[in-house]
């Protein structure tokens, strides 16, 4: 049986914490994406205010959805929200106009990297998530287990500096 597993983490996951002991490795950025021909893809900065009655495209992942509406709620950003089943639809529906989301980068690296999609920062908003391995609790990991956790913690410890 797996011991450990690498995931996101979301303070607001109740059943993690109450099954698994947590460990946060890094945050990550989950910038607006928005297709490249969009009108707002010239611009340097958006505000808040322009995202007003836009359509922001989420994946079905409960946590993710609760924190981007709770961040949006936060700057008083009146949205319309589509839930798609995958970060890849998501991707290909902003290709096509549907509307834009807030990714990880990592997840659209490539279309940024092709100039499909684009980035753009939000004025005091920055949606990011942490990530991590969680343990089951009350178990006893083997010395190359043990090893290996640290090793990944070092690493990140590290590279984040």
């Amino acid at each position: 049986m797996t011991q450990i597993a690498f995931l996101p983490i979301y303070p607001e996951d109740n059943h993690l914490y109450s099954q698994f002991d947590a460990s946060i490795l890094f945050e990550e950025e989950m910038p607006l994406i928005i297709p490249a021909g969009h009108p707002w893809a010239s611009r340097k900065l958006l505000y808040t205010r322009d995202l007003h009655r836009e359509t922001i495209l989420i994946p079905q992942s409960k946590y993710i959805c609760q924190y981007i509406q709770s961040q949006l709620k936060l700057n008083h950003v009146k949205v319309r929200y589509l839930q798609m089943s995958t970060f890849n639809m998501i991707k290909q529906s902003i290709k096509v106009g549907l509307g834009v989301s807030f990714l990880p980068y990592e997840a659209v690296k490539n279309e940024l990297d092709n100039g499909e999609l684009v980035t753009i920062p939000v004025s005091s908003l920055q949606i990011r998530r942490k990530n991590g391995f969680v343990i089951r609790k009350n178990t006893q990991l083997s010395a190359e287990e043990q090893a290996f956790c640290h090793k990944v913690e070092s690493y990140f410890s590290s590279s984040v500096k």
